[in-house]
């Protein structure tokens, strides 16, 4: 999942209640701003920060699920399994497929 995508999260999820905090932001002009794009309120920013970390470390727990998913869909021998498991290997394969590409 890219920034834009985590701070479009974030800033719904920070400006609804019951927090309702402010998703104002500095300038980018550092003529203009001490803290160029960061949030005004600093509760915000700080909150921002947090969440950022949150989803990195979250990214990098991720990539282990990826991996083991893609042992686990690899490994059925296609002709030796059920028509219910095959279903559930193709479920598998389109889910690591939408996590590859970042869409979850």
């Amino acid at each position: 999942m890219n920034t834009n995508k985590i701070r479009e999260r974030f800033e719904k999820w920070i400006s609804s209640e019951p927090f309702g905090r402010s998703i104002l932001r500095n300038s980018l002009d550092e003529t203009v701003s001490a803290w160029p794009g960061q949030y005004s309120d600093m509760n915000t920013e700080v909150a921002w920060l947090a969440y950022q970390a949150a989803h990195a470390e979250a990214g990098r727990g991720m990539g282990e699920v990826v991996g083991i998913l893609q042992e686990l869909v690899d490994y059925p021998n296609e002709t030796s399994v059920s028509d219910c498991e095959r279903a559930l290997w193709a479920e598998a394969r389109a889910l690591l497929a939408r996590l590859k590409k970042g869409e979850l």
